[in-house]
């Protein structure tokens, strides 16, 4: 009897259960908007896009949704004007901006399409939040602060002399609010 063992790794957001391939990675830095995208592509041709739902971290509740296009008037629907959907018309995806990134933001995704004829289709998309360093500094190896760096402000020292072949080992140490 031969036994195969074969491991698969799974993301678990709430009652979903997702290959890690099916995850869409955006980075985006504190500050900046960040773009996620949505697969909008129906299974039937000319087939009408009736709801696109966004939801974070498995929760059952959308934070965003579109108008509900399945006859009443409906509007977009967001707790916050972080948020904002741009439509493609020349591509099957779709992208929520998230406008002034937070390290908050950094989860998980997941928008939600439903049509009229297909079958609901879903895209997930994981956000990493990349937090800019608050202070830099360029240290000589015997421990001396070469350069000093913060948001707006640069000091730095002279440092040498050194000849031509000499080895110069420096250390860059940054650290973040966060």
């Amino acid at each position: 009897m031969i036994l195969i063992i074969v491991f698969v790794y799974f993301i678990i957001a709430g009652n979903d259960c997702v290959l890690s391939q099916d995850v869409v990675t955006v980075e985006a830095v504190v500050g900046q908007s960040a773009e996620l995208p949505c697969n909008v592509t129906s299974e039937k041709e000319d087939d009408k896009l009736n709801i696109l739902a966004w939801y974070k971290n498995g929760s059952s509740t959308a934070f965003y949704s579109s108008r509900d296009l399945r006859g009443g008037s409906g509007n977009v629907m967001s707790p916050s004007k972080r948020y904002r959907l741009l439509a493609s018309e020349e591509d099957d995806v779709d992208n929520l901006e998230i406008l002034n990134i937070r390290p908050s933001d950094a989860d998980l995704y997941h928008c939600n399409v439903d049509f009229a004829a297909s079958p609901a289709r879903k895209t997930f998309v994981r956000l990493i939040v990349i937090e800019p360093p608050q202070k830099l500094w360029v240290i000589h190896e015997n421990g001396t602060r070469v350069a000093t760096a913060t948001a707006g402000s640069n000091t730095s020292r002279n440092i040498g002399p050194y000849y031509v072949g000499d080895t110069l080992h420096l250390c860059c140490e940054n650290r973040s609010l966060h």
